[in-house]
């Protein structure tokens, strides 16, 4: 019998039965694989913020950064961080904002404090002026230099600090004050940050004139006036005497 079953061809031949065996196999792998799955969606689902850190400069209130604790729970996907970041910018004060998702479920907010070039009185307080001549947060003190006769018109703040960074010649005098005169001219008063205390008082244009010149070389060798007016292009008015 099986001499004759070696000569038939092998479409003819009688085929061995198939086991049970790849069935069960198959069987287990599709059991993996929905486990798998289910794990996934289970650990996803559970996915939660569990703690929220604001590190933010001190000038900001607690209520203010109190404000993220409603993110604490929520889904981790569903988390916008540029919703964050916007609404972290939106504090008074804050330069840069700095949102960070910490794995497992940490969410880090860092508000970096924006740089004070002046202060500015408002009503009975002092806000910061930051060096674009917008608006800042509340001080407690002012903070040199001193911005006096100024609107929250930041442009016009702006070019009123750009003239006293121009006096003080890289920092070698600090500007304790910022006056506005009229729309197109200001006092400012400087102290020497080195070899003297004396405050000098100088009238000037936004725009420089020569006489400035004059002024800054006189100052560096010590002769130059408490007060003097140099709005003039060829001269300099000093204590009231030309």
């Amino acid at each position: 019998m099986t001499a004759e079953r070696s000569f038939l061809p092998e479409s003819l031949r009688p085929q061995p039965k198939a086991t049970s065996r790849p069935k069960t196999r198959h069987r287990l792998r599709y059991t993996v694989v929905i486990l798998s799955i289910a794990t996934v969606v289970a650990v996803l689902a559970s996915w939660r913020v569990d703690a929220v850190l604001v590190e933010s400069c001190s000038a900001i209130p607690a209520s203010a950064t109190a404000d993220f604790n409603i993110m604490q729970g929520r889904w981790v996907p569903a988390v916008d961080l540029d919703w964050v970041r916007r609404q972290a910018e939106r504090w008074p004060g804050v330069a840069t904002v700095d949102v960070k998702l910490q794995l497992p479920g940490t969410l880090r907010v860092l508000a970096g404090p924006e740089d004070i070039c002046g202060t500015l009185r408002v009503g009975a307080g002092w806000r910061a002026v930051s060096c674009d001549g917008t608006m800042g947060r509340r001080l407690e003190k002012p903070q040199k230099p001193v911005l006096e006769g100024f609107e929250s018109a930041h442009q016009e703040v702006r070019r009123a600090l750009a003239v006293g960074r121009r006096l003080a010649q890289g920092g070698e005098a600090e500007v304790l004050g910022i006056s506005r005169l009229t729309p197109t001219d200001y006092e400012v008063r400087l102290i020497a940050k080195e070899g003297s205390d004396q405050v000098f008082t100088v009238r000037v244009y936004p725009t420089a004139r020569p006489t400035e010149e004059w002024w800054f070389s006189a100052r560096a060798a010590g002769t130059a006036p408490a007060w003097a007016d140099l709005r003039h292009p060829n001269r300099v008015i000093s204590r009231g005497i030309e």
